[in-house]
């Protein structure tokens, strides 16, 4: 399990409430583009439904989970799954209703938040580097290991601090056979 970390929780909110604004946005635009037959509040409706339906699926695809957040290409792969999960029940959704206007645009508003999601995650990730940098949003470690190793280890993560490991001790292996 570990210690919670302290810059997790506002990381996590931030990107519950940065995927739902994308996905609101896409939806908008999609909407803009292709507008229904009968406009009105309906459409505030299926927006938010939306944006409700992408947070939903970035969850299931263990987008808001702890050890898959902050650094690492992951992020970015899970909001192009939940783009992936999203064309396929779409898919299902129109082919079962033959709702074939609507797919038109549900495809163009998976499209958009995919993308604006991406470069959403993608801000976030360089504000929590830039927190890194300052020393906050850190996760303090103990590295453990032979001399050389440790060295290298401290040497680099004292040069990258995208990572989020702040070393504050060591303990090292004697020299014996490992």
């Amino acid at each position: 399990a570990g210690v919670p970390r302290a810059w997790l929780s506002w990381y996590v909110a931030a990107a519950l409430a940065l995927d739902a604004v994308a996905a609101a946005a896409g939806c908008a635009v999609a909407l803009a583009v292709l507008p229904p037959a009968a406009p009105g509040l309906l459409h505030v409706a299926e927006i938010v439904v939306f944006a409700v339906l992408w947070t939903a699926l970035v969850a299931l695809n263990h987008g808001y989970d702890a050890r898959l957040l902050g650094a690492g290409p992951d992020e970015f792969r899970i909001i192009m799954r939940t783009a992936i999960a999203a064309f396929a029940l779409a898919g299902v959704v129109v082919l079962m209703l033959g709702y074939v206007d609507g797919g038109r645009r549900v495809v163009i508003a998976i499209g958009l938040t995919a993308l604006l999601d991406a470069g959403v995650r993608y801000v976030l990730r360089q504000q929590l580097h830039r927190r890194r940098a300052s020393g906050r949003s850190v996760q303090r470690v103990l590295a453990v290991g032979r001399a050389d190793g440790v060295s290298l280890l401290v040497d680099q993560l004292s040069r990258d601090t995208s990572h989020g490991l702040d070393v504050v001790g060591v303990c090292l292996s004697s020299n014996r056979d490992g």
